[in-house]
Order: structure tokens, then C-alpha cells, then sequence
């Protein structure tokens, strides 16, 4: 889900909402060329082209994959934690803590992955 966002034609406020399309095209399709919004601050009812649409991160969703990674490695290291001094092999031990990286890995790619449809949404406009 992407937030996307445009400035209000009379008070320049932002209107932000949410959308699951990908592209300016999808947007286009799902809810035609020209998008009704009312800006909150002036209650004003204006319609928006969508080439006046951007997109950008969401912070909710950004803090939902860090918490996510960062307990999941906390959880992963009291599993595996008594297993840990019981092993003796450098091998076993490299690939228990391998595995805690894991946690932290998805919050990277995930980072990566917004940023991606972001630039995706932004660099598309629609004729």
C-alpha cells in the first residue's frame, strides 16, 4: 500500500490517502483520470489529475517491518540461546548466528522494496 499525496489547489495544504495501485496507470483505472478529493484543512472539493499525484513512504508500515525485525531477532536469540553454549563446532555456531541476521535482512529488503514502488509510481506519469 502506497500513501500518496497532492497539494490542495487553494490553501497548498497536502492531502494524503492511500492507495494499493502501483502505478499512475492502475490509479488512472481504478478511479479514472481525474481524482476527487477534499482537502481537510479548507474542505475544499476539487478534482486532481492524476500526473499531480505522488507517492511517498509509509511511516506505519516502515515501523510495523521494524518491529517486526527487531523482535524477531530478539525472539530467534532466546530460542536458540541455551542451544548456543552447547555446541562446540565454530560451524553450528556461524550458522546459528547466520540465522539471527535473517530478522534484519527483511527489514532491508523491505526498505528496498518501498523505495522501488515509490520511484516506480513517481517516475510513470500518465498520458
Amino acid at each position: 500500500m502506497l500513501q500518496l499525496y497532492t497539494k490542495c489547489k487553494k490553501c497548498r495544504k497536502e492531502i494524503n490517502f492511500f492507495s494499493f495501485a502501483s502505478d499512475r496507470f492502475k490509479l488512472a483505472k481504478d478511479q479514472g483520470d481525474a481524482i476527487e478529493l477534499i482537502c481537510e484543512n479548507c474542505h475544499s472539493k476539487e478534482n486532481y489529475h492524476v500526473n499531480d499525484i505522488k507517492a511517498e513512504g509509509n511511516k506505519i508500515v516502515n515501523l510495523l517491518a521494524l518491529f517486526i525485525s527487531i523482535f524477531g531477532t530478539i525472539g530467534i536469540w532466546l530460542f536458540i540461546w541455551d542451544f548456543l553454549f552447547k555446541l562446540t563446532n565454530v560451524f553450528a555456531i556461524g550458522n546459528l548466528i547466520a540465522i539471527t541476521i535473517f530478522p534484519s535482512s527483511f527489514y532491508s529488503i523491505f526498505q528496498y522494496s518501498q523505495r522501488e514502488r515509490i520511484r516506480y509510481f513517481n517516475i510513470k506519469y500518465y498520458i
